[in-house]
């Protein structure tokens, strides 16, 4: 037997002389394991530490030579910067690129709320049987919650966040469906996951009216 040290962790191990003689030829190198094997040949391709300055608070930090290696040094400097300043010029062509590609497949915002909150007017979709309407009603910059087109009203459920600031946007939304000949008709309520039909009763009575009148 031969005495060979391992490549990888140092470590001295016994191999036959005939193995070793052989190895030697064929320009083999001497492990301990095939975990030491793995790592020494993976070495090449393993990222390099390198220490980085944070963009937003000018500290240094380790990193590596990783393609997708932070450029922070902490989650929280990386939310202080908006999000299309955090990407990297190739990383903001690739997703300029991407958006080209999809854009057909883009849905508009009304669209997606009339994918995903449809569940919430089940009941309402029943008690509006017979009178023509379109819940998610897209108009112009703004998506309204119920829009009755025969009546030319649109109806919006105003939950409890419906104070501050979201009172303004209220308002120029009102002000917008005004500008183009529809009324506005506001309903009050605690709940706005689930919107039951008995809201809307008195106006569906009066809708009706209006269409078997008109």
């Amino acid at each position: 037997m031969t005495t060979v040290v391992c490549e990888q962790c140092g470590i001295k191990i016994k191999r036959p002389q005939k193995e070793v003689t052989r190895s030697l030829l064929v320009g083999r190198r001497f492990f301990c394991n095939n975990s030491c094997g793995a790592k020494y040949n993976n070495a090449p391709r393993k990222a390099a530490e390198i220490t980085k300055i944070c963009p937003t608070c000018n500290l240094a930090f380790i990193s590596s030579t990783k393609k997708k290696s932070s450029r922070f040094c902490s989650t929280s400097c990386a939310n202080k910067v908006p999000r299309e300043r955090r990407l990297t010029p190739e990383g903001k062509e690739a997703q300029r690129q991407a958006g080209i590609a999809n854009k057909a497949n883009l849905m508009s915002a009304a669209d997606v709320l009339k994918s995903r909150e449809a569940w919430k007017y089940a009941e309402l979709e029943r008690a509006l049987i017979g009178v023509p309407h379109e819940f998610e009603f897209a108009l112009g910059d703004y998506v309204f919650d119920l829009a009755l087109p025969g009546l030319s009203i649109l109806v919006e459920f105003d939950g409890k966040y419906h104070t501050g600031k979201q009172l303004s946007v209220d308002s120029a939304k009102d002000a917008l469906a005004v500008s183009q000949g529809l009324s506005v008709v506001r309903i009050k309520t605690d709940d706005t996951k689930v919107i039951p039909s008995v809201v809307l009763n008195e106006l569906l009575g009066n809708a009706r009216r209006r269409l078997v009148t008109n």
